[in-house]
């Protein structure tokens, strides 16, 4: 097949050729840039956060009955479930926690290497009961996890006091996770050393986690993170997490509320999964991704669209030549082929010119919002899915124009 002829033809019509390229160009590029952000915001989803979240439930109590106001009362409540909880079939283990982690929701405090001058770093952390490292299901990679004696009264403490442990001067057992005990002492001798916040209170870190999520995980530092030993319960609101053996979540989720009523049926209780609330704080990454996807979806059918309506165009024009090319020999395959080819070359042209608007358009993204740089598989795989998309558009278009019988030539003579 002769390619000087279909070039001709092709910048006959410059207007309409370059149109469909700058389209096919234009496509390209934006796909490409958002099948990277869907990529890498699906990363960050899927990234391990260090907790056997798929284990995990999370149970709020929230007490209405004026019992809790009496002096005692929540703390015998709060250790009454904590008793009936771990004694459930199917629980593996149970803590209480001020805050659930990937909620969204949490604290953070300042701290520096105790003794020191340096600016203090923010940390977020988490107050949290006996069985915390266990209940998490996180790595302990150095030291200990805590022990009786690092826990204050269970009936001289409630949640106002363990948040003002920050002001007050006062030595406290600590874990950390990997990420900030390098941050405070990157040559790697953590563990025993002590860090300080405000008014002088210290804080000694006994035990280091290989990795855990605060949070916070689409914060800057999602792996920032310091536990303390606490009962966070009061008369207002008290929260555990519960770990289930590994294939009976369900069984525990179904059965968790009705224990709990059955305890103390003067509260609410609200039961959810770890990954529940993970997965609504990702909600806005989830809906951007559906929203990139269908943006990709309907650009490149409406470019299959736009080949489709000029192919067809060109067949209508072409009509009188298709015929004489078939009085002439010209087979119905020869008639396909030619179109089918006029379209490669076209849609070569628009991916070459999308290649450049690509990059352009990711450096464009990349300087001003942190969009990765462009995998060349993404890039590859969405080169090949243009190319077949206008083949299979100027198909059909092809496929008519191949029905043009030679008579038509004789008919205009």
């Amino acid at each position: 097949m002769e390619f000087g002829p279909i070039f001709r033809s092709l910048f006959q019509n410059r207007a309409r050729t370059w149109l469909i390229v700058l389209e096919i160009g234009l496509t390209l590029a934006v796909v490409v840039n958002c099948l990277v952000l869907i990529r890498d915001q699906q990363a960050q989803i899927g990234r391990s956060t260090g907790m056997d979240e798929q284990n995990l439930i999370a149970v709020t109590s929230v007490p209405f009955d004026p019992a809790f106001q009496e002096e005692g009362y929540s703390v015998a409540s709060y250790e009454q479930d904590l008793r009936e909880i771990e004694a459930m079939p199917g629980v593996r283990s149970v803590t209480s926690i001020l805050q659930f982690p990937l909620s969204g929701s949490g604290s953070a405090t300042g701290r520096r290497i105790a003794g020191s001058e340096d600016q203090r770093t923010t940390v977020p952390y988490f107050l949290m009961g006996p069985d915390a490292i266990d209940t998490l299901g996180v790595e302990l990679v150095q030291g200990r996890t805590f022990e009786p004696g690092d826990f204050p009264d269970l009936h001289d403490d409630d949640e106002e006091q363990a948040e003002e442990e920050e002001d007050t001067d006062h030595v406290t057992n600590i874990l950390v996770t990997q990420y900030t005990a390098d941050k405070f002492f990157p040559d790697g001798d953590a563990l025993g050393k002590q860090i300080e916040g405000n008014n002088n209170n210290v804080d000694t870190i006994v035990g280091i986690v290989r990795l855990m999520h605060n949070s916070w995980p689409l914060g800057p530092d999602p792996e920032n993170l310091m536990i303390h030993p606490s009962h966070p319960v009061n008369n207002r609101q008290t929260r555990y997490l519960v770990r289930t053996e590994p294939g009976r979540f369900d069984e525990v989720f179904v059965a968790l509320e009705p224990k709990l009523r059955e305890v103390e049926e003067g509260r609410i209780v609200t039961v959810r999964s770890l990954s529940e609330m993970k997965g609504n704080y990702y909600s806005s990454f989830t809906s951007m991704n559906q929203l990139l996807g269908w943006i990709s979806v309907l650009l490149v059918a409406v470019t299959g669209l736009g080949i489709v309506g000029m192919t067809s165009f060109s067949v209508t024009q072409r009509t009188r030549h298709i015929g004489t090319r078939r009085a002439l020999g010209a087979t119905r395959g020869d008639i396909v082929r030619w179109f089918l080819v006029e379209n490669w070359i076209m849609t070569g042209i628009g991916i070459a010119v999308g290649v450049a608007l690509t990059f352009g358009l990711n450096y464009m993204l990349a300087s001003m919002g942190g969009v990765p740089q462009i995998q060349p598989p993404i890039l590859l795989v969405s080169i090949l899915v243009m190319w077949l998309m206008g083949l299979l558009a100027a198909l059909i278009p092809a496929l008519r124009g191949s029905l043009v019988q030679p008579v038509i030539a004789t008919r205009s003579v």
